[in-house]
């Protein structure tokens, strides 16, 4: 287990969607924590990081084999300092803090974690990736990273098209 970090000036971020997104698309839902660091987290974000976890798992014990490998951060640790925020408006917390991250690991078909990365985009922030479930592990971890098209069905992620050339 990791110690709180006094400076968080530097951190990366995470989206896990699970709950009820596990149920409805199951071709991109995060199986195991063991799974999640094998899979993703494991090549992309640095060992011992700190990573601010944007989530809808209540169940924290779900991330301890996480936790081995990083020092893991949730709204849960700032509820102190979010007294004139409702809880409705959490996930838009969520939301600004993962844009801010060094790195960014987002679910694939998500929106939130799309608008995370479309604000990651607007910064110019090029550290964004997918967790892409079973079946598109591979095709879509670097899908922020390369170029494509924007396919027939834009609303399960986002594409730098939007955010690339724009004069500022």
């Amino acid at each position: 287990m990791f110690e709180m970090h006094k400076d968080c000036s530097t951190f990366n971020s995470i989206h896990v969607r699970r709950n009820d997104f596990s149920t409805a698309y199951p071709m991109f839902s995060i199986g195991s924590a063991e799974d999640y660091y094998r899979s993703t987290l494991k090549n992309v974000l640095e060992e011992a990081s700190v990573v601010f976890v944007a989530t809808d798992e209540e169940n924290k014990t779900w991330y301890d084999p996480i936790r081995e490998h990083y020092n893991l951060l949730f709204l849960d640790d700032f509820k102190d300092l979010l007294h004139l925020v409702r809880i409705d408006e959490y996930a838009m917390v969520e939301q600004l803090v993962c844009s801010r991250g060094d790195s960014f690991v987002g679910v694939y078909g998500s929106t939130l974690s799309s608008y995370i990365m479309r604000l990651r985009g607007y910064r110019g922030q090029t550290k964004s990736f997918y967790h892409c479930g079973e079946s598109k592990r591979q095709s879509c971890k670097n899908a922020m990273q390369d170029y494509h098209k924007v396919s027939q069905f834009p609303f399960v992620r986002e594409f730098p098209l939007a955010w690339e050339n724009i004069a500022s």
